[in-house]
């Protein structure tokens, strides 16, 4: 009994189960049935072999269960597909003039068409990213160039750091002792410093060395603009601070005696904050300067080890001069002797570089703490105060303009990528030259589609899209292409022929074409978007 209860209670989960299979099995199949007709009139439009697809419509039309719409849709295909003796061109012809009568059909080749569209969109977009990723990568290859950009990224961010504190503390002290005193037009003009030195930090903060040049160099000349900005706006500041002090806005000089008490408490505990501040950096900078003169000396050490693995190395092909595997071997040391070398050079200007900003925080530590604290003994002393903050906030946005303007970004003609990414990067771009020009294919496809249904306007604007596709691959991607061709004959000639400083005029030219095309491509692809938008939402 209750054997059988329980077969009974599982009974309609069971059923549920299998109705919920069914279910997804008959998804599956309509899915597949709705592909195996798009492919079936794409392939009648093209004149090409129908007989697979042909049977697939065969088989699927005798399965049980499709929607109705689409078995007629079988049905349609199947009675325009009878007769193969007939050429394609009558096909052909025949799709079109039942195509004007049949709904179904109109909405299917409305499909392909908004798919040759999105998939045409997709490949512009990859085509545009792929050829920012072979900019960066022709720059990654140059190790000099790369090692550069890292030093400007670092220089970058540590002027947004620098940015960032001075708006948090100064800035932010000076504002608030122009609250305190009353002052709003100084605290208004402190409070847009403030947002301007925050935007130095946000957009120097997130520079970083795979970036490519151009975009670091945008990121310095945006900071540079920032701090010019936020070094006028500082100055009104102030100004508007000292005028502020003069005023009396105390009831009594109880009020005000009592206000410059306090107000010297509270530079007396930012100052504080100051010093520990100060003293840290200067102690995190130290830190750095001792572990970039570690690392010099290990370089050097290494440089000592590889040139006496090529003594080695040449003792041994002196006694046999003809040995080419002694040869090779000597090769390969002297090679990692250079690498070593390089290695070298580049510790001792991360020394010079750690040196450098340890002897800057060093100054600043001093600074802070011998900074004099006269009396707030004006009528106003809040605004005093404010006016005070102001003026050593300004005397730190000065260095901070300096350090932008020595900003080294002027070296992009040094570029000389490695003939061996000049040799794969123009594989690469044929390449998308070859998947572009399928794309102006597809969409030129999906303009006939439109013009069959009687959508001129739109057949129009998607015909002018595939020759300005077309056009994108002919022109700058084909340029892109045989200029890195250029740039790897002239990497190929450097390496065997060494001019100083190298021979890159090719490669730079490539580097420009590359950029061209890139724009090119998302400019084409924000053409689709304009046209596929309307479709999808009528559809």
């Amino acid at each position: 009994m209750n054997q059988e209860l329980q077969q009974a209670a599982a009974a309609p989960q069971n059923a549920q189960q299998q109705e919920l299979a069914e279910a997804a099995e008959q998804q599956e199949q309509t899915a597949k049935a709705l592909d195996t007709v798009a492919e079936h009139f794409r392939a009648l439009e093209q004149g090409q072999e129908v007989a697979e697809t042909r049977a697939e419509l065969r088989q699927a039309e005798q399965q049980q269960g499709l929607p109705q719409e689409l078995a007629e849709q079988y049905q349609q295909a199947a009675a325009l597909d009878q007769n193969m003796d007939r050429s394609a061109e009558e096909q052909l012809r025949e799709l079109e003039a039942e195509l004007q009568r049949n709904p179904a059909m109109q909405d299917a080749l409305s499909e392909i068409a908004r798919n040759a569209l999105a998939d045409a969109q997709s490949v512009l977009q990859d085509a545009a990213a792929e050829d920012q990723s072979l900019q960066q990568a022709n720059e990654r290859s140059d190790t000099d160039f790369q090692n550069r950009k890292r030093d400007l990224a670092e220089d970058l961010r540590q002027l947004g750091t620098q940015a960032a504190q001075l708006s948090g503390m100064l800035v932010a002290q000076a504002n608030q002792a122009a609250a305190q005193g009353k002052a709003p037009e100084a605290q208004a003009k402190l409070a847009e410093t403030q947002q301007k030195l925050n935007a130095v930090a946000a957009a120097a903060n997130s520079a970083r060395e795979e970036q490519l040049l151009a975009e670091l160099q945008q990121t310095a000349a945006t900071a540079k603009q920032a701090i010019e900005e936020a070094a006028g706006l500082l100055n009104e500041g102030r100004a508007q601070s000292a005028a502020a002090k003069e005023q009396a806005i105390f009831p009594d000089a109880a009020a005000r005696d009592n206000q410059q008490k306090n107000s010297e408490k509270q530079r007396q505990a930012f100052r504080e904050q100051q010093k520990r501040t100060a003293n840290d950096t200067a102690r995190q900078a130290e830190d750095v300067a001792k572990r970039a003169q570690q690392a010099v000396k290990t370089a050097e050490n290494e440089v000592r080890n590889a040139d006496k693995r090529v003594e080695q190395a040449q003792q041994q092909l002196n006694k046999q001069p003809d040995n080419a595997g002694l040869q090779q071997q000597l090769a390969a040391q002297q090679q990692q002797r250079q690498t070593m070398q390089d290695r070298l050079g580049d510790a001792q200007r991360q020394q010079e570089r750690a040196t450098q900003r340890m002897q800057a925080a060093q100054q600043n530590r001093d600074a802070v703490n011998n900074a004099a604290m006269p009396p707030l003994n004006a009528n106003n002393p809040s605004a005093q105060l404010a006016e005070q903050f102001a003026g050593e906030a300004a005397e730190n946005i000065e260095k901070l303009k300096q350090a932008a303007n020595s900003l080294q970004t002027d070296f992009g003609s040094q570029l000389a990528p490695a003939q061996n990414q000049l040799a794969a990067a123009e594989q690469r771009q044929q390449e998308l030259t070859e998947d572009v020009q399928a794309s102006a294919a597809d969409v030129s496809r999906a303009a006939r589609h439109e013009r069959r249904l009687n959508r001129a306007d739109v057949a129009e604007a998607l015909q002018q899209t595939a020759q300005n596709i077309q056009q994108a691959a002919t022109q700058e991607s084909t340029a892109a292409e045989q200029q890195l061709g250029a740039a790897e004959a002239e990497a190929t000639q450097q390496a065997t022929q060494p001019q100083n400083p190298p021979a890159n005029a090719q490669a730079l030219e490539a580097q420009r074409d590359l950029e061209a095309a890139e724009q090119a491509f998302a400019a084409r692809a924000e053409q689709i978007e304009q046209v596929l938008n309307p479709l999808e939402q009528a559809a």
